[in-house]
């Protein structure tokens, strides 16, 4: 029940944050409206389309976006459940609750960044953006946003995940940065 719970509340976040960016996003055709509204609704089950949903969030922003299914071949997926802690917990529940989590944190520095109008070059770009705190304006902002939502999610620097997370109860923690190294 508690599952059910959880999909109502972010399917219904994601509703609302879709209709709130295609009414109060600025200028844009009905067409991007219409497939950045189907995009935000959709949200396929399990690891694989956690990861693809992760992928498809960032590629929003980036000019070159990267291939949603040579990286969500199980690669993307090991380097965050080995990250995952304690290991006795990496189960894929777990993984995924971290995926999904983590693109919550990916659709608010889309937001606060306005990234539709100033695209990123890479994933990669995208993801050093994000972890940039040094950055000036709009883009520092964006990245002290995300870095907070990361945050929560990863229960570092003393922070819980959000409730609809499933992650505040997991018993896991996650404190190492997944693209540390990159």
């Amino acid at each position: 029940m508690d599952r059910i719970k959880q999909f109502i509340f972010l399917s219904s976040g994601v509703f609302f944050l879709g209709c709130f960016t295609l009414f109060c996003g600025g200028r844009s055709s009905n067409n991007d409206n219409s497939e950045l509204l189907a995009f935000l609704l959709q949200s396929p089950p399990g690891i694989q389309g956690a990861c693809e949903k992760f992928l498809q969030t960032e590629n929003l922003c980036v000019g070159n976006p990267a291939n949603v299914n040579l990286i969500c071949n199980g690669t993307l997926q090991n380097r965050i459940r080995n990250r995952i802690q304690p290991e006795n917990l990496r189960s894929d529940d777990i993984l995924e609750k971290y995926f999904r989590c983590f693109d919550n944190c990916n659709v608010e520095f889309n937001l606060a960044s306005n990234c539709g109008n100033n695209r990123f070059s890479t994933n990669e770009a995208y993801r050093r953006a994000q972890r940039s705190l040094s950055e000036g304006g709009s883009l520092g902002v964006a990245a002290l946003s995300w870095t907070n939502c990361y945050n929560r999610c990863r229960s570092v620097n003393g922070q819980t995940p959000p409730e609809n997370s499933g992650l505040a109860e997991s018993g896991t923690t996650f404190p190492e940065d997944w693209f540390q190294g990159e």
